[in-house]
């Protein structure tokens, strides 16, 4: 069985606080563990600031010996899993998020239509609205996705700067 590394590549035991220092309750934000393929896929995703497919990743990754587009969808679902990816359903696109800002199920996506950047926004009064609405005309929300196709104001988005 493979060993399971942090993102950082730090074995579990190197992040563990040092004996006797119970830093004072205080937990520091800790990255979850990743495989070495679900690390290249989300640093792939990350470093393009963009939403990527993923035969796009495939193709980014192929250097590194990802070979086949399974190996990317099973990193993409685990990534998913653990809130630090997100399907964008309506360009069929995932997105990553730093492990600082991880997605929540209020989040609401932005997704540029001109360049593929995606951002999110919370906000759980409207995501509540919506499951009254549907809740009032007789259906049951199963999953809350809200996507919204915008145009960006990004410097190297070709629709805030039609020259690029």
């Amino acid at each position: 069985m493979k060993h399971m590394e942090l993102y950082d590549g730090a074995s579990a035991r190197s992040m563990a606080p040092a004996p006797g220092n119970t830093n004072n309750g205080y937990q520091p934000l800790r990255p979850p563990r990743l495989t070495n393929n679900q690390a290249m896929v989300y640093d792939a995703l990350l470093s393009l600031g963009r939403s990527a497919k993923a035969y796009e990743l495939l193709e980014i990754l192929r250097p590194q010996g990802v070979n086949t587009a399974p190996t990317i969808y099973r990193a993409l679902t685990d990534l998913t899993r653990k809130n630090l990816v997100r399907p964008v359903h309506s360009t069929r696109t995932f997105t990553a998020r730093p492990i600082s800002k991880p997605f929540t199920k209020h989040s609401i996506l932005m997704i540029c239509e001109a360049c593929g950047h995606v951002d999110t926004i919370e906000n759980p009064a409207l995501q509540y609205a919506l499951e009254d609405n549907a809740n009032s005309a007789g259906f049951t929300p199963r999953d809350k996705v809200v996507e919204i196709m915008t145009l960006c104001r990004e410097e190297t988005c070709p629709s805030a700067n039609p020259g690029l």
